[in-house]
């Protein structure tokens, strides 16, 4: 390519491009022939950077760059509607009518349509190698004046679906735009386009699916009201517009569906899935109480593995759906089903290990903890059947779950496994893993330590120095002080014993390391709130004649202390006994410890679980 005409091309010198045409060193022919890298013509050139100018000199005199393509399919006005550029649009366009001013369709007016019109129709639709239309485009690169002109300029263009099956009606939609969806579906067509673009729509993506998508009953009922078989284009999922309502948690849509088109509650996707498993997979509570009002037994909605809605839910750990139908006397009979491999649903949370679902599902009486699926397996042999190695905090979670509601083995369990911490297995990396938390722990200790024999020397208030009390704390008779060297002490001597206890584990054998950390755990407990309490009644004794001061330091580490208790409350029960009231004051603990976890927080919670629920 010539570098002075691109350049010309570029900064839309009409003047200086006719020159150099015109210069005797300029061959004619040489315009047609060189290109850029990506074969841009000097037309898709001008037409990229808004040369007006140059664009109607060029198409002027040289129409044969019109129907010119790039490496990408695009033609020229392919790259000015991209860019935005209305004016160059309106140019190539005129053009192109021009160009089509004798198309048959215009002069015959054809009543009648056929395979061969339909194929001379979609000639007319200017498509690049992505099947993307110029007002496709227009509408990926939000151009809006473009793309209005566009579609009333050539409104076949909306229909047509490219490669990805998406129209530009599709993307007005999908984009919420009511203003594109509404010039469109106004703007007539002819009798012969009518077949055409029906031809179009129901081969692409189903333009309701994006109305829900989009989340506007406005736009679902203006495409409903074109033709009621596009209500039936499944995507390709399989997905019918009330799967993909229920997905979506659109609920304006579900009823619409429902009330106004009547559409079928039974209907299966690819995976085997009814509208109602879909509201139940991603915990859309308030659309299966929709989808449950007279409709089927709930017990008749089973998926091609035989799950049903609370298999689904709590597979995939949505704690919402769990609790409404735990909470439903309708839906009671869900709770021990079974699907096709014998699983209960609460054979299936522990599986996924999702603790939040299984300790929903344990403090339910109604549910039996004892039952097998197809393997023999309970839901405990299921848990730790899917345990290898160092656990993750969902695994021990749900494990300890299990065992604390007093859940049983099958008969036929497939192969041993740990318990948790009780095992006597000594692989090697388990021994390194234990060693590296004690040797955390003894330097803890020993560093506190030191810190609490510092403070029994350091007396607040100081020494006296005169007899007969020389050397003796001038704050003796002070109760405040009396509880400070109380407290210090009880703090010292847990440090102390934490140390000592820490010692056994090194011996080397996992049962004196596992039982060493019990120990020394609440010792820790034991000595952080002790020095807490040290420090607060030091630093009160010192300022007790300032009440305002002495009030906030005293509030301050009330507030803290609190703070310490509950995250340390966890470590100290025994959050996996099955005996009902050791279970039941260390269920919180059990919920601090899945916050802590991250497996507390559902997305899609509307309401509270209380454990004592359904203890009557």
């Amino acid at each position: 390519m010539c570098l002075e005409l691109y350049r010309c091309a570029k900064n839309g010198k009409r003047d200086d491009f006719f020159s150099l045409l015109s210069s005797k060193n300029f061959p004619p022919s040489a315009i047609y022939i060189p290109k850029t890298p990506l074969q841009n013509t000097f037309l898709h050139v001008a037409a990229s950077f808004g040369n007006e100018d140059l664009v109607g000199f060029i198409v002027q005199h040289f129409q044969s760059f019109l129907s010119m393509r790039n490496n990408r399919g695009d033609t020229a006005l392919h790259v000015a509607a991209a860019a935005g550029h209305l004016a160059i649009v309106e140019i190539l366009l005129e053009f192109q009518r021009e160009q089509l001013r004798k198309d048959f369709l215009q002069d015959n007016g054809i009543q009648s349509i056929n395979k061969t019109a339909i194929e001379k129709l979609k000639e007319r639709v200017l498509v690049n190698d992505d099947g993307n239309t110029p007002l496709l485009e227009a509408l990926i690169n939000n151009h809006g004046k473009v793309a209005e002109y566009l579609i009333k300029a050539k409104i076949e263009d909306a229909y047509f679906v490219n490669k990805q099956g998406k129209s530009a009606l599709f993307v007005a939609i999908e984009a919420n735009n009511v203003g594109y969806v509404d010039t469109i579906l106004r703007t007539d067509i002819s009798y012969a386009y009518q077949h055409f673009l029906y031809e179009e729509v129901t081969k692409g993506k189903s333009l309701v699916h994006a109305a829900i998508k989009s989340r506007n009953i406005v736009l679902l009922k203006d495409i409903t009201e074109m033709k009621t078989a596009i209500l039936k284009i499944k995507d390709e999922k399989g997905q019918t517009p009330l799967h993909y309502a229920a997905s979506t948690n659109f609920t304006e849509g579900v009823d619409f569906l429902l009330d106004k088109l009547k559409m079928d509650l039974i209907e299966k996707d690819a995976d085997g899935l009814f509208p109602i498993h879909c509201a139940s997979k991603y915990g859309h509570v308030g659309i299966l109480k929709k989808l449950l009002q007279d409709s089927l037994d709930a017990r008749e909605f089973v998926n091609q593995d035989g799950q049903n809605i609370l298999h689904v839910a709590a597979k995939y750990g949505k704690y919402s759906v769990v609790t409404y139908i735990s909470k439903n006397p309708g839906l009671v009979l869900l709770l021990n089903e079974k699907d096709k491999e014998g699983n209960t649903p609460l054979h299936l949370a522990a599986m996924n290990w999702h603790p939040k679902i299984v300790s929903c599902l344990t403090w339910d009486k109604r549910v039996d903890l004892k039952i097998v699926n197809n393997e023999g397996l309970t839901a405990l042999d299921v848990a730790e059947d899917n345990i290898e190695g160092i656990t993750s905090s969902r695994q021990r979670l749900t494990w300890t779950a299990l065992k604390s509601a007093g859940a049983g083995k099958g008969m036929l369990t497939k192969k041993p496994k740990l318990e948790g911490l009780k095992s006597a297995k000594t692989e090697p990396y388990n021994m390194e893993y234990w060693k590296d938390r004690v040797n955390t722990l003894l330097l803890v200790s020993t560093l506190i330590a030191t810190v609490t024999f510092a403070a029994a020397f350091t007396m607040p208030g100081g020494l006296n120095d005169l007899e007969p009390d020389h050397g003796l704390t001038t704050l003796l008779n002070k109760l405040i002080f009396k509880a400070f060297v109380i407290f210090d002490n009880i703090a010292m001597y847990s440090a102390i014993l934490m140390s000592v206890s820490l010692m056994w584990a090194q011996l080397g054998d996992l049962t004196l390391v596992i039982n060493s950390l019990r120990l020394a755990v609440p010792l820790l407990g034991v000595y952080l709130t002790m020095m807490s309490l040290a420090f607060m009644a030091a630093v009160y004794v010192v300022i007790s004649k300032l009440f305002w001061l002495s009030l906030v330091c005293f509030t301050l580490g009330l507030i803290f202390l609190a703070c310490l208790a509950t995250l340390f409350f966890p470590f100290i029960l025994p959050i996996s006994s099955n005996k009902t009231i050791v279970r039941s004051a260390s269920y919180y603990a059990f919920c601090l410890l899945m916050l802590g976890s991250g497996c507390f927080f559902d997305p899609d919670v509307e309401n509270n679980y209380h454990p004592f629920r359904w203890q009557e």
